[in-house]
C-alpha cells in the first residue's frame, strides 16, 4: 500500500471560472468548499483575466464567495502572473498555494508560478 506525506498548503487561489459555472451560478460544492476553508482559517484569493468590474459583476451576486476572498487580482492589476501576484497579496509564497482553475491558460500560469494544481476537467486538455 502506498503512503503519502501530508501537504502543507498556506493558501488557496481560485480562478473565478473554478467557482462559477457558465450560467453564473456557483459550481456544485463551491460554496461549501469555500466556507470550509474559511472555517479552517486558510487564506483565499481569487484571480481572473477579466477586469475588476467584470469580477464584481460576476461574484457580486454571490457575497458568500466574494467576501471570503482576502485578495483579488484582475487584468486591471497588469500582473505578469496573476497567481504570483495573488500569493504576494496573501503574504505567502506561490509554491505554498493550491491553485484551482478551469482553463488551460490559467492552469499553465498557476504551474509557472509553482503552485500545486487543482484542475477542473475542462482545463486539462493539453496541459503537460
Amino acid at each position: 500500500m502506498a503512503t503519502f506525506a501530508p501537504l502543507k498548503i498556506d493558501a488557496v487561489i481560485f480562478d473565478v471560472d473554478a467557482l462559477l459555472q457558465d450560467d453564473g451560478e456557483p459550481r456544485p460544492g463551491a460554496v461549501d468548499l469555500v466556507q470550509g476553508l474559511v472555517d479552517r482559517k486558510i487564506p483565499l484569493a481569487a484571480v481572473t483575466s477579466g477586469t475588476q468590474a467584470t469580477f464584481d459583476a460576476r461574484l457580486g451576486r454571490h457575497p458568500d464567495l466574494r467576501y471570503s476572498m482576502s485578495a483579488v487580482v484582475t487584468a486591471d492589476d497588469e500582473a505578469e502572473n496573476l497567481y504570483v501576484k495573488a500569493a504576494q497579496r496573501l503574504g505567502v509564497d506561490a509554491p505554498a498555494c493550491l491553485a484551482c482553475d478551469a482553463t488551460q491558460p490559467g492552469l499553465e500560469a498557476a504551474q509557472s508560478a509553482g503552485c500545486l494544481l487543482c484542475a477542473l476537467a475542462s482545463g486539462l486538455e493539453g496541459l503537460r
